[in-house]
């Protein structure tokens, strides 16, 4: 596996928004520790800012690269070196800084027919849908990178179909989510620009996100698997498609020295869990008046503070306020002023931080979870009020500040007063926040850790992009469901029977002496066959490349005897399994329904989904029961199949009742009533992969 991982090229494509570019540089540094090597797209001024992050991974032998494209700022209107959201001014420089990410096409297109190797993927920034139809004209699958959760991304689709049918006007007037849950209200006010105004602008760009949506081959989201299940399990049924939770990233980063930042120190003479981080983002814009409220609520409050004013707000006004009311003496010792960045993932992990209040960006969101701390919640625009709800309704780790509607003004006595709710050790339901605050960031660090599910997640996303490398490259199909025809197709051009198809040791043997593939066609034909014509002696196709893949797919399967690893009538327990795929042993689980059709063998991480429409049903002749066509009429028993090649009858359809059926000496018992049907399946997987494997060896010869 590490050989073929050692392989592949993703590329990597964030929106030029420090939001967007660093959680992806982070999921770079993950998916280069597995093997990978990685281009991160980017700009000069972005490249520069950033570099320090792809320097560190440098140090640990990394195989990543940043690429830098002009960004075309005069071409659609923007000033000279506007390349980040974050240098953004109004409304109109928004529209026309997407228009200019839209430009990028061409210059990205020139590039990935430059780049050697080749890329084997794309994943890239929803907001950036006109990648899709890039990675459609090179024929690479294209994975949609999001830098929100499931949480909002379910409710924001329950939302769009409730403002579609209702009559809401008023902003102010609530309405509830239903179909999940938590019981979680919005008001128009509360809802991303995007969803409360349809201007032209919006509109086309969330069509062209859904329909890329539509295309693309998978979706990652920058959360865990045990953070938010429901709303993952829910989401996934909404998509469609395959979505892998790959987060936390931001733990991709090495723990930093403690003197890397002079605040470290300061907040090392502090007492544990005594001190409150305030800090609002990249792209909030904070007024001067606003700044004085929450200077004069952190004094009031009489907790210790960190508190960051981010270059853009740190203008002479507040400077020359800061000085003249001394603010900054007056809280010496126990406040820290911070102008322009600070280590935030730093920061919070330090067992002084005690709190955080924050505009609940989710990736400020999602860092505060990872440390453990609970959050004072002040949600300003975009998705933040979703996520306001997330951390203090469904997580149940923060308390409001109490803004209602977007960029709406808090007076220092409400951060005074939020504070001391959040920070008051004396208060039982604090102190229940506090537990489940650290619980979660314990859950955060196992998923992101060797056999947690972010880190599997990875590992499936890596083994979906080979599949999809052998399927849509190898094979020249657009689509893994063209197998069905093609199987279909070529078997009929070289009047081939089912039961002629190769064996796992066929396989087996070519993949470890490719010049032998013809022995394949060689075997005898059975009764009533036409031997097949011979393939061609030479091979002008797929590299060793191919031979590798296809050993990934064969070998951890050939021979498992399926049924013993059957626990009774159980799949392997979960505290179990993990251990199982560290030993490399295999596992058998099932998709639950009471059929107990064998749906997904894992060994090793490595993973192959039975899928019954990727093959033909097998109808074998002579002595073999064709289960397809077999129909007994007058009123008896329908035979119905599951489709797998095997041919196991998995029902009989009795008007409600369930009978045994047997067919080609494999029996599936489904026991009256509600109890869960016993399965005897032992070599059902050779049969499955090889037919499987069948269709790429005949896909090669032709």
């Amino acid at each position: 596996m590490a050989s073929e991982i050692e392989q592949l090229h993703f590329l990597l494509i964030p929106l030029m928004s420090q939001s967007h570019i660093i959680p992806l540089t982070d999921f770079a540094k993950l998916i280069a520790r597995r093997g990978v090597v990685v281009s991160l797209i980017t700009t000069p001024l972005n490249a520069a800012r950033y570099r320090s992050i792809i320097d560190d991974a440098m140090k640990e032998n990394l195989k990543i690269q940043m690429i830098s494209l002009n960004f075309p700022c005069q071409e659609a209107g923007l000033p000279e070196g506007f390349e980040n959201m974050d240098t953004l001014t109004s409304p109109e420089s928004v529209n026309q800084f997407f228009l200019a990410c839209e430009l990028l096409q061409t210059p990205l297109e020139k590039l990935i027919g430059e780049l050697d190797p080749k890329p084997d993927c794309m994943i890239s920034s929803n907001a950036l849908p006109w990648t899709q139809e890039v990675a459609h004209k090179f024929k690479i699958p294209r994975y949609i990178f999001e830098t929100i959760s499931c949480f909002t991304l379910l409710c924001s689709h329950k939302i769009s179909k409730i403002l579609q049918d209702s009559t809401l006007v008023s902003n102010s007037e609530s309405f509830l989510v239903s179909g999940i849950p938590h019981k979680i209200e919005f008001t128009k006010s509360q809802l991303p620009e995007t969803m409360r105004e349809a201007s032209d602008n919006h509109k086309g760009l969330v069509d062209k996100i859904l329909e890329a949506e539509g295309s693309a081959q998978g979706i990652l989201v920058n959360s865990f698997q045990d953070l938010e299940p429901w709303y993952v399990e829910e989401y996934k049924k909404v998509v469609m498609k395959n979505l892998w939770c790959i987060g936390p990233v931001s733990l991709s980063n090495k723990k930093a020295s403690i003197d890397e930042h002079p605040c470290i120190m300061w907040l090392d003479s502090m007492k544990p869990r005594s001190v409150i981080y305030v800090c609002f983002g990249s792209l909030c814009r904070i007024s001067f008046e606003q700044i004085k409220e929450i200077g004069l609520g952190l004094e009031a409050s009489s907790f210790p503070f960190i508190w960051i004013i981010r270059g853009q707000d740190s203008s002479a006004e507040v400077e020359k306020w800061l000085a003249e009311e001394k603010f900054e003496e007056r809280v010496k010792g126990r406040g820290l002023v911070i102008r322009g960045w600070a280590p935030q993932v730093l920061i919070l992990s330090h067992p002084s931080i005690g709190g955080f209040l924050t505009h609940c960006g989710w990736n400020s969101t999602l860092e505060g979870v990872c440390a453990g701390v609970p959050m004072i919640t002040w949600p300003m625009f975009a998705e933040q009020f979703y996520n306001e709800k997330f951390i203090v309704h469904v997580l149940r780790i923060g308390v409001r500040i109490g803004v209602e509607q977007s960029r709406g003004f808090v007076e220092g006595d409400q951060v005074k007063r939020a504070i001391e709710r959040l920070m008051d050790k004396g208060d039982g339901e604090g102190e229940e926040r506090r537990m489940r605050a650290l619980k979660l960031g314990e859950m955060a660090k196992e998923s992101i850790e060797e056999g947690g599910s972010s880190y599997l997640n990875i590992t499936m996303l890596i083994q979906d992009v080979i599949q999809v490398w052998t399927y849509e490259v190898i094979l020249g199909l657009v689509d893994k469901w063209a197998i069905r025809k093609e199987w279909t197709r070529i078997s009929r051009m070289l009047n081939w029977q089912t039961t002629n198809i190769p064996t796992a040791n066929d396989v087996a043997a070519i993949l470890d002496d490719p010049q032998g593939q013809s022995t394949i066609a060689q075997r005898s034909p059975t009764p009533h066959q036409h031997s097949p014509s011979p393939p061609p002696t030479h091979h002008h196709g797929p590299s060793l490349r191919l031979f590798r893949t296809l050993s990934l797919v064969v070998r951890p399967y050939h021979h498992i005897d399926v049924a013993s690893e059957m626990a009774s009538d159980r799949v392997p327990v979960e505290s179990d399994k993990r251990q199982r795929v560290r030993d490399r042993e295999p596992i058998v689980e099932t998709d639950g329904v009471t059929d107990g059709v064998v749906t997904e063998l894992e060994t090793g991480g490595l993973q192959l989904a039975v899928d019954t429409e990727q093959v033909e049903t097998e109808m074998e002749k002579g002595s073999q029961l064709d289960v397809e066509t077999e129909r007994e009429t007058d009123g008896q028993l329908e035979v119905e199949t599951d489709g797998v090649t095997d041919g196991v009858v998995t029902e009989l359809d009795t008007g409600g009742q369930q009978s045994v059926g047997e067919t080609d000496g494999l029996v599936t018992e489904l026991e009256m009533g509600s109890q869960r049907p016993k399965v005897e399946i032992q070599g059902v997987t050779e049969r499955v992969v090889t037919a499987d494997v069948s269709v790429v060896w005949l896909r090669i010869w032709r």
